[in-house]
C-alpha cells in the first residue's frame, strides 16, 4: 500500500511539473501583459529547472539563437529522475 501511494506521489509530481514547463513554452509564443499573474507564476516555478538546463547547453556550445531548447532538455533529465525514482521504490519496498 505505501509502495502504490509513494509510487502515484512520484507520478502526479512529475506529471504537474511537465505541464508546467509546457505552459511555459506556451507562454512563450503569446504576448501577454506585463505582471501578468499566470506568467509570473509559470515563470518563477519553472526558471530553477530551466536555469541549469541552459547553462548546461551554453557550456556544451549548443546555443541556438531563436530556439531554447532547455525545456526539452529539461523534461529529459526529469523523465530520466522519475523512471531512477520509480526504480528505487520498486526494489526498496
Amino acid at each position: 500500500m505505501t509502495k502504490v501511494i509513494i509510487l502515484k506521489t512520484i507520478y502526479q509530481f512529475f506529471n504537474v511539473v511537465n505541464i508546467l514547463i509546457l505552459g511555459r513554452i506556451l507562454l512563450s509564443w503569446i504576448r501577454l501583459a506585463p505582471g501578468n499573474p499566470l506568467a509570473n507564476f509559470l515563470y518563477q516555478v519553472t526558471e530553477p529547472i530551466l536555469s541549469p538546463c541552459r547553462l548546461l547547453l551554453n557550456k556544451l556550445g549548443l546555443k541556438f539563437n531563436m530556439i531554447d531548447f532547455s525545456p526539452l532538455l529539461a523534461v529529459i533529465l526529469l523523465q530520466a529522475i522519475e523512471r531512477l525514482l520509480i526504480y528505487l521504490v520498486m526494489t526498496i519496498f
